[in-house]
């Protein structure tokens, strides 16, 4: 049987994220404690955002607002970005068989400002076309 295209997903496959890191720079400039954030961050908000429910940045600005954090949209975005690297292995993989010319694609729950800090802090990597409104396992898709 021929493989006719591949899927990745990004978190933990092709980038990881220092989610510690995140919850002590939030901690550090709000009103918060560290074991508190992510409690802070509720089901229905994330899910509302990465469905692009409720628009990114207003979703930011009420999430900062309810526990003091002073960060613009834009610094929120950087300090995303700044948690984020790349795993070598699943770039690897991920690149060469774009060479190859096999089609491969992107699946995973972000919302618009993950999408945005991983373009910033990896312009090189890809642009992805988001199909909203879905959490996984629903199969959607980001072709590279």
């Amino acid at each position: 049987m021929k493989t006719t295209a591949f899927i990745f997903d990004i978190g933990n496959v092709l980038i990881d994220f220092d989610l510690p890191r995140l919850l002590k720079a939030i901690s550090n400039h709000s009103r918060v404690n560290i074991e508190d954030i992510h409690e802070s961050w509720t089901l229905k908000d994330t899910i509302d955002v990465e469905t692009g429910k409720v628009n990114p940045k207003d979703h930011y600005e009420r999430y900062a607002d309810s526990i003091g954090l002073k960060w613009g949209y834009d610094a929120w975005k950087k300090v995303w970005a700044d948690i984020y690297t790349i795993i070598d292995n699943g770039m690897s993989i991920f690149f060469e068989l774009k060479e190859k010319g096999v089609p491969v694609y992107l699946l995973s729950n972000l919302a618009e400002y993950n999408k945005e800090a991983i373009e910033m802090k990896f312009s090189d990597f890809f642009m992805m076309s988001p199909l909203a409104g879905y959490l996984l396992p629903i199969w959607i898709s980001f072709q590279c």
